[in-house]
């Protein structure tokens, strides 16, 4: 009971407290079957949560790629006007990556790579704008 206490948020743990209190009331013989499901919910709630966190980070960082090729589309910038708007970028997005809790990162989750080509396609647009502005 305390680990189910210490893993469920205040919400959380008042619903599976009615939940377990009316199945043993109303249906005991189902209470092992109860908590096996009520378990079996909340890890699946932990990784839908988990795997939309993944994916709304990685469309954060479509969309600012889009927004940033936009925004230098070779519109006659300075190259250090470019530059600094692409550092500021890098920094918006690291602190995207880690707002990703901890608890639903992974080793193969793809947001590391995904942060990896984001960084790669904005240099590539900074540096074609840039190399377009020297000339």
């Amino acid at each position: 009971l305390m680990d189910v206490r210490r893993k469920l948020s205040s919400r959380q743990l008042s619903v599976y407290g009615k939940f377990i209190a009316k199945v043993s009331r109303d249906h005991p013989r189902l209470l092992q079957e109860a908590i096996r499901l009520a378990a079996l919910g909340y890890h699946l709630e932990k990784i839908t949560r988990q795997q939309i966190a993944i994916h709304d980070c990685k469309a954060w960082l479509a969309a600012e790629l889009k927004r940033f090729k936009q925004a230098v589309a070779c519109s006659g910038q300075d190259v250090e006007a470019i530059r600094d708007q692409r550092e500021k970028l890098f920094t918006r997005a690291k602190a995207r990556s880690t707002a990703v809790p901890e608890g639903f990162r992974y080793e193969g989750d793809g947001i590391e790579s995904a942060l990896e080509a984001f960084r790669v396609a904005v240099n590539e647009e900074g540096e074609q704008c840039t190399n377009v502005a020297v000339r």
